[in-house]
């Protein structure tokens, strides 16, 4: 039975290569930074994914997932704008691989909002995340 390892020389060269590139510090529209758009295009998504899964087993603590997932449960807004927690929020669940259905993203968005701006979208009637998302960046604006 034979497995399919990447030669750890190559890992080391690619490496090397994503820190030179990431030294650049270009980023594209979404986060996409310039180091992942050209090794997509030059070796491919397969291989960029086993690259990933290396990099993240070496280098991320075996809690980080779990940290993430804490994150998430406990995420607010806080002192942040709307958008700005919203955005957050959207991160932090692709970040944990979380695929929340539109009525728990709706719940989960509702629950981190402060008090003042939920008491005024709870009179409003919405039934999709994007229509609460804006009544929340209105009541934000009426406050």
């Amino acid at each position: 039975m034979s497995r399919n390892l990447t030669p750890i020389w190559f890992l080391k060269i690619i490496e090397f290569f994503l820190l030179l590139v990431s030294s650049l510090d270009m980023s594209f529209y979404g986060g996409m930074s310039l180091s992942i758009l050209v090794w997509n295009l030059t070796l491919g998504n397969d291989t960029w994914e086993r690259l990933k899964r290396a990099m993240r087993g070496r280098f991320l603590p075996t809690t980080f997932k779990r940290d993430l997932k804490k994150k998430l449960q406990h995420l607010n807004q806080g002192n942040n704008s709307v958008s700005d927690y919203y955005q957050e929020m959207q991160i932090t669940m692709l970040r944990c691989g979380v695929q929340d259905c539109d009525e728990d993203k709706m719940i989960r968005f509702h629950s981190g909002l402060r008090r003042e701006i939920q008491d005024i979208v709870d009179y409003k009637d919405y039934n999709t995340t994007n229509r609460l998302l804006h009544l929340a960046l209105l009541a934000e604006k009426e406050l």
